[in-house]
């Protein structure tokens, strides 16, 4: 929800003031200037009450935790594949590869089926 200027109010306003300007000439055009912009004054305020509820909803820090959550899982998807099962795959390789190191590379060799004699 975008809380700025907003281009049906905008839209409105214009069709007000052309019905103002056009109810010169007719009168009944006046009611319709009339009713219409009794509901954008309606619209308007119920937009401000939405955007102020929205405010305080996403400013909590439990919002604000999970929003930080997923901006760093959408960029390891970004970084490691375009779904999350790719991102999954990428950290078991990885620590796949820490495991050989850690084990100074006997775990490679086994696999392998060479031995190393020192």
């Amino acid at each position: 929800m975008t809380c700025s200027g907003d281009g049906v109010t905008d839209g409105l306003s214009a069709a007000v003031r052309a019905l103002r300007e056009a109810s010169s000439f007719d009168r009944v055009l006046a009611r319709h200037a009339d009713a219409l912009e009794s509901a954008l004054i309606d619209i308007e305020d119920v937009s401000s009450e939405l955007c102020g509820y929205a405010d305080e909803s996403t400013s909590t820090p439990r919002n604000s935790r999970r929003r930080r959550g997923l901006a760093k899982l959408e960029g390891l998807m970004r970084a490691y594949g375009p779904r999350m099962a790719d991102v999954f795959e990428r950290r078991d390789r990885a620590a796949e590869v820490v495991g050989i190191a850690q084990d100074g590379g006997s775990a490679s060799a086994a696999a392998s089926g060479s031995t190393v004699r020192a």
